[in-house]
């Protein structure tokens, strides 16, 4: 396997021959380029987007290598089940469809249908939806889970909660760094605190998630994604639940809950310290003392411990995974 120099980089869409039959070449071709754990943002029929090793000591997305993918995958399959192929190409759990974020949107029967072909690869199907039409044919299809929630009503909620379907509803927080505080932001952010009550109400499961794409000088990626905590505690979500839905309910979504999540033997050590019972103060999240991630310190008594993780590769080579 090539050796390469890591850099910042945003991978072109990746496309996958329809004739290509040798799946493994396909593997082996890309892995060449880009040794490192694969991770996809996002796909819809036809279309794998965003795909790019993700980099396990600061969770973000990068890129290997300076040569382009061979040319033999850089075709168009415009068939749903490419998701069999290339969703299990790149070791994914989940895969996202766009549900209803084109001119044409999917069917229940097409859905269904992506459904099926990620089944026989071990993989769920998330959607990503902008109607209220296009979440009721997703719930008929059995999606396994529903990305954005401004298009759920009290009716797609009762129906989530009767099959099962997961809210990952990226809640932003009313706030004068982003959203503003104009009567506009304020009326869409009550819009939003009585979808999340409503969903709560009707046992719909939920996971904490953020649609934070942007940047705010002066804040860290942290601080950012836990402002999100605003927006439960203003929905009157009891402390304990949202604590259940910032960790359990993360691993569940992901479908990765029998490798990582459980406190016990055997599983890999993820563990925060904070000086606070989060149960009963849900902001002591805020001020988190140590992490251990993998059994390694990253961070102790509020100070980081930047050299185990600010390095020039791979060290040790147990320390890249690709599942």
């Amino acid at each position: 396997m090539a050796t390469t120099k890591l850099r910042p980089l945003t991978v072109a869409p990746l496309r996958v021959q329809p004739a290509y039959a040798d799946r493994d070449a396909v593997r082996r071709t890309i892995l060449d380029h880009a040794p490192y754990p694969m991770m996809s943002a996002g796909a819809g029929c036809g279309e794998l987007m965003q795909s790019a090793p993700l980099e396990p000591w600061f969770r973000t997305t990068w890129a290997a290598g300076a040569n382009p993918l061979d040319e033999s995958i850089q075709a168009l399959i415009d068939d749903p089940r490419f998701i069999e192929g290339a969703g299990n190409l790149f070791g994914a759990k989940v895969i996202k469809i766009c549900v209803d974020c084109k001119p044409y949107g999917y069917t229940a029967d097409e859905m269904r249908l992506f459904i099926a072909e990620a089944a026989k690869a071990g993989l769920k199907v998330a959607g990503h939806v902008q109607t209220n039409a296009g979440a009721l044919r997703a719930i008929e299809a059995g999606i396994w889970s529903i990305e954005h929630s401004n298009a759920l009503d009290d009716n797609t909620h009762k129906l989530m909660a009767q099959k099962g379907i997961w809210r990952v509803g990226t809640e932003t927080p009313l706030t004068d760094y982003h959203t503003g505080l104009t009567p506009e932001a304020r009326q869409r952010y009550e819009r939003q605190e009585a979808g999340m009550k409503n969903a709560y109400s009707n046992k719909v499961k939920m996971a904490f998630s953020t649609d934070a794409d942007y940047y705010i000088p002066g804040m860290t990626r942290g601080q950012v994604v836990i402002d999100f905590l605003k927006s439960w505690k203003d929905a009157d979500i009891p402390a304990k639940e949202i604590l259940k839905i910032m960790t359990v309910n993360g691993y569940l979504v992901s479908d990765i809950y029998d490798k990582r999540g459980p406190i016990k033997v055997g599983m890999p050590a993820d563990l925060i310290a904070v000086n606070a019972n989060p149960l009963e103060n849900i902001d002591t999240l805020r001020d988190v003392r140590s992490v251990m991630k993998d059994g390694v310190i990253f961070k102790k008594d509020g100070l980081m411990t930047p050299e185990k993780f600010f390095h020039s590769g791979p060290i040790p080579p147990a320390a890249w995974r690709r599942n």
